[in-house]
């Protein structure tokens, strides 16, 4: 009897601590669980979770910031650009005498080349004149007939007619002061040509009664031609000084 409830004894004992044990292991299961449950995302996942919304922050702020980036660039690309700057117009040259008058600087040309003519003319035709000495001291003079005068009326008729028509277009007032002074010239040169003419057409006749008188009479023509064709036209030489290499 006693070896039973010594054995019962023994059993309720095993069986006491086993049912501790189980309820121990119990308890140790569900405290790991819990622990495990909520300890641990406490710990571990709050770093991520606030990794998580760091990063949404910045992406944010990259998004937002973008466009501001892009207002704070366009100035400083508008200030470093070099300035657009027009080109001014490039003035228009002056025009000289010569390009604001062409038929007036024509016609001061043509002027000289006929008064020029008509000094070398009249000069050979004095030449001609010139007394020489020929066997021994007989004298000798060889002179000029009227129709050697051909040329000269040729060249003052030219100059009348270059005068008149400079009448008919625009010059400068001082070149208008050379045209008068030119028709001066001519009205001399015409009359001394009419009397050195009508002297020529009775010059043999004349000569045998008067040679030194006569002689000198027709060289007087000849010179006041020369003279006239000569004259200083201040006018003109102001015009020449103007349209330079043209009307030199």
């Amino acid at each position: 009897m006693e070896e039973r409830e010594r054995s019962d004894r023994r059993r309720s004992k095993r069986r006491l601590v086993g049912i501790v044990s189980v309820f121990a292991i119990l308890l140790l299961v569900v405290g790991a669980y819990q622990w495990f449950n909520q300890e641990g995302p406490v710990v571990a996942s709050k770093p991520k979770q606030e990794t998580a919304q760091k990063k949404a922050i910045e992406q944010k702020k990259v998004v937002e910031e973008k466009p501001e980036a892009k207002e704070t660039e366009d100035p400083v690309q508008e200030e470093t650009a070099e300035p657009i700057v027009e080109e001014a117009e490039p003035a228009e040259p002056e025009m000289t005498d010569v390009e604001k008058y062409p038929e007036a600087i024509e016609s001061v040309v043509r002027i000289g080349e006929n008064m020029n003519a008509i000094y070398v003319a009249a000069d050979e035709l004095e030449q001609r004149f010139t007394p020489y000495v020929k066997d021994g001291d007989i004298a000798r003079f060889e002179f000029a007939g009227r129709d050697e005068l051909k040329d000269l009326f040729v060249y003052d008729t030219n100059l009348s007619i270059e005068i008149t028509s400079s009448t008919h277009f625009d010059a400068p007032d001082y070149t208008q002061e050379g045209f008068r002074q030119t028709r001066e010239a001519h009205l001399i040169i015409a009359k001394e040509l009419e009397q050195l003419d009508a002297l020529l057409e009775v010059y043999r006749g004349q000569f045998r009664q008067d040679p030194e008188g006569t002689l000198a009479q027709a060289k007087g023509h000849f010179e006041r031609i020369k003279a006239a064709a000569q004259m200083e036209l201040p006018g003109f030489e102001q015009f020449f000084k103007t349209a330079k290499t043209e009307g030199s």
